[in-house]
């Protein structure tokens, strides 16, 4: 009647929070209208997010208060998840209109404003080892994808050699704020500025990457602007045959007189 199985019943009996009778020759067992009562909380409690464990003491609770603040803190904690569960959806949307565009949109430089972001570096200047809070932190950007997206900067006077680039995180700041990147450690905020701005691909592991952002460098000095900042590469998505994967991203050239 309730959708529950047999064996989540017989866990629910494990944790105390229900009893049943045998009746008849196969001993099956037999819930009286009590136990559907209780079921019914039971069930509303799981399909509020509760744990088997957080149900089981809400239900043998008697005190109104301390279950008033469990399921107060739960609906924080639902409220949290879907507002993340939006911007997830934004983001999305976001993403989706520039994959429409394809291959034809690419290249195409438009000058724009770049919006205040936060970032997260994991490796600094082309370092071989991660930059120490960075261990502590991956896990958790990565918990926030897609609302965050992988950055790659270089410093205008390394476009040439192509070496030593900053790699790590990188989110705008009304995101930030959401997720309260501020409180984490080694945070970078990157302050809006006037940008070329344009979407490229390249292929993976190759040098395509500094390619594009010669390439881009090289359309900023023609329009006669300078770049007076590194220029950053945020990943999109990553597509393509294993043999060879293509990422596409918005890249951003600071520029001034």
């Amino acid at each position: 009647m309730l959708g529950i199985s047999p064996q989540t019943l017989r866990f629910y009996e494990q944790y105390g929070i229900l009893t049943h009778e045998r009746t008849g020759e196969g001993g099956y067992r037999q819930y009286t209208d009590v136990s559907m009562d209780l079921l019914m909380s039971l069930r509303k409690c799981r399909n509020c997010g509760f744990t088997v464990a957080q149900t089981a003491e809400i239900l043998r609770e008697e005190d109104g208060g301390r279950i008033g603040e469990a399921l107060e803190a739960r609906a924080e904690t639902l409220e949290r998840q879907a507002e993340m569960q939006l911007r997830i959806a934004k983001s999305l949307r976001a993403t989706a209109v520039l994959a429409r565009r394809g291959d034809e949109g690419m290249d195409r430089y438009e000058e724009r404003e770049r919006p205040e972001s936060f970032a997260m570096v994991v490796k600094r200047a082309g370092a071989k080892r991660p930059e120490p809070h960075a261990m502590d932190q991956v896990g958790i950007w990565a918990e926030w994808l897609p609302l965050v997206r992988w950055m790659i900067r270089y410093q205008p006077d390394d476009l040439e050699a192509g070496e030593r680039p900053d790699l790590g995180f990188i989110v705008d700041a009304q995101n930030a704020a959401f997720l309260g990147v501020e409180r984490l450690p080694g945070i970078e905020r990157i302050p809006a500025c006037p940008c070329l701005y344009t979407l490229m691909r390249w292929r993976t592991g190759t040098g395509e990457l500094l390619d594009c952002l010669r390439r881009g460098a090289g359309e900023a000095a023609r329009r006669g602007w300078v770049l007076c900042g590194a220029p950053v590469v945020s990943t999109l998505w990553n597509a393509g045959a294993k043999e060879e994967p293509v990422s596409r991203g918005e890249f951003w050239f600071p520029i001034g007189k």
